[in-house]
């Protein structure tokens, strides 16, 4: 499952490490109908927010 999640990133050209961070980070207050937000493809713009 890392192994796809990292592969996401590097796809997106996101650095794996800032992007797994964001998510430990921000996962357990995250609502629960919108945990697709959290993936890799939608980290930029998750970031910003």
């Amino acid at each position: 499952m890392l192994y796809s999640f990292f592969s996401s990133c590097k796809a997106n050209k996101i650095n794996p490490r800032e992007w797994l961070q964001y998510v430990l980070e921000n996962i357990p207050d995250w609502n629960i109908q919108k945990l697709n937000q959290l993936l890799p493809d939608a980290f930029n713009e998750n970031k910003s927010m």
